[in-house]
């Protein structure tokens, strides 16, 4: 994809979003917001470690 097709559609869907949030009751605004987290934020794992245990870096 090339970087202007890129500008385009994060433009896109900005006006769109603004325009859904304005149609949206809060509760709905909230179950999209949560629904959309999941392709802006990392995803985390737990990480433990037991004493004398050696370490894997891999």
């Amino acid at each position: 994809m090339t970087k202007e097709l890129r500008t385009l559609l994060k433009n896109i869907l900005y006006q769109e979003l603004e325009e859904i949030q304005e149609r949206l009751k809060p509760k709905e605004r909230l179950e999209l917001l949560i629904k959309l987290m999941s392709y802006m934020l990392p995803i985390t794992t737990s990480i433990s470690h037991a004493i004398n245990e050696p370490l894997d870096w891999s």
